[in-house]
């Protein structure tokens, strides 16, 4: 048997899904996807044990992109988050795969989250208009439109704040700064350091 890959876990799971409890059920239930691909089905409605227990069964062949056993088939409240009990949870995504067409609700839990989906907020009272400059691929001149809107706001008298949130490969200091004003390590550089200090006073005072 051919291994599971990413692509494929989630059209794999849905057609199980479907096959097993109906149509509708991708989408009147919704799957919950982990920061590293792993994927639980949410039940919003009850199920036939049998019909579970079918799902639990089928699911092994999506390893290792599910939780062997009883934990990949859960209620909203096994999962310990009362914003998964929400009736409008998740959004719906088309899926055009060998093993499943059609829409199915889906939650991801990604670790930048995905506040790119909501609609734009309100503005604050006695908040400054904050302006987000984001895309999902590097390279596409994010950056440098920011760095250009700011500039052209600054010499219209406005007072700019531009903050950089690419915690990775942040580019705005190179455009602003001198070189000899820019710094050496980036903001996860200073969370790792900052992290393993904390572990090496810990591991120092041990062993005084």
């Amino acid at each position: 048997m051919a291994p599971t890959r990413y692509d494929d876990a989630l059209p794999k799971f849905a057609a199980l899904v479907r096959k097993t409890l109906g149509e509708d059920a991708p989408v009147q239930n919704f799957f919950l996807r982990e920061a590293g691909g792993r994927l639980t089905f949410v039940l919003t409605r009850e199920i036939e044990e049998s019909k579970k227990k079918m799902l639990i069964r089928g699911a092994k062949h999506i390893l290792p992109y599910v939780e062997a056993g009883p934990g990949v088939v859960v209620r909203p409240d096994d999962l310990f988050d009362p914003a998964l009990a929400a009736q409008d949870i998740g959004v719906f995504e088309r899926l055009d795969h060998p093993k499943y067409q059609g829409f199915v609700r889906l939650v991801e839990r990604r670790i930048v989250g995905q506040d790119w989906l909501e609609a734009p907020q309100e503005p604050i009272d006695s908040v400054p208009p904050i302006l987000v400059f984001a895309s999902h691929k590097g390279g596409v001149g994010r950056s440098t439109a920011l760095a250009v809107a700011s500039g052209a706001l600054a010499e219209r008298g406005y007072n700019v704040l531009v903050v950089d949130l690419d915690l990775e490969a942040p580019g705005l200091a190179g455009i602003f700064l001198e070189s000899r004003q820019l710094s050496k390590f980036g903001t996860l550089d200073f969370f790792v350091e900052s992290t393993l200090d904390d572990l090496y006073r810990l591991h120092s005072g041990l062993n005084r």
